[in-house]
């Protein structure tokens, strides 16, 4: 039984250094072969580390689609699989607003995303959900209150807006930082 174990635990580390391995070389190789993600199997780090490599190629969008679908389906707590899922999808609705609901649930105070997170919320109308409602809310009084860098972002979102999202985004605002409100242009 013992000798069972301990095979068992070498096959294990054994897995485990395989796919590190060939996550490396896929790292060195842009648009590698992708053989690490079939190697590791259920390890949800290896998928979402070639989610973001999808993300930053040059790779097709419906492969960066299904690479999401799968990174989800194998690390449901990765939220930069659940915004490329909510980016995916063509229209507004159910799908769209569930997936940046996700997302918002599994990084809540993932500072790259929060960006990334309102621009889609306001533009596929998702705000009107109240968890991406809370989540933008939050997002913004980060950005205002703790990421000055970020403030023109937030501006530049709300330029980009079509005109309910805006008007959601500057109630959210107007909330946070009143003067900053008022000092945003109107149209």
């Amino acid at each position: 039984m013992a000798a069972l174990g301990l095979g068992l635990i070498a096959l294990a580390g054994l897995w485990l250094l395989v796919s590190e391995a060939l996550l490396s070389r896929d790292r060195r190789h842009a648009g590698g072969a992708w053989l690490s993600t079939t190697v590791a199997g259920f390890r949800g780090d290896v998928w979402a580390e070639r989610l973001r490599a999808t993300q930053t190629g040059n790779q097709p969008a419906d492969m960066a689609r299904r690479f999401a679908v799968r990174t989800v389906a194998r690390s449901p707590v990765t939220p930069e699989a659940w915004l490329t899922l909510a980016e995916a999808v063509p229209e507004e609705g159910a799908q769209k607003q569930a997936a940046i609901a996700m997302a918002c649930a599994t990084g809540p105070a993932v500072v790259p995303l929060m960006t990334r997170r309102i621009a889609l919320a306001v533009s596929a109308n998702a705000i009107t959900d109240t968890l991406v409602e809370q989540c933008v809310r939050s997002d913004v009084r980060h950005i205002l209150h703790r990421e000055n860098g970020l403030r023109a972002v937030l501006l530049e979102i709300d330029r980009a807006a079509p005109p309910a999202g805006r008007a959601r985004l500057r109630a959210i605002i107007g909330d946070i930082d009143p003067a900053l409100a008022a000092s945003l242009p109107s149209g």
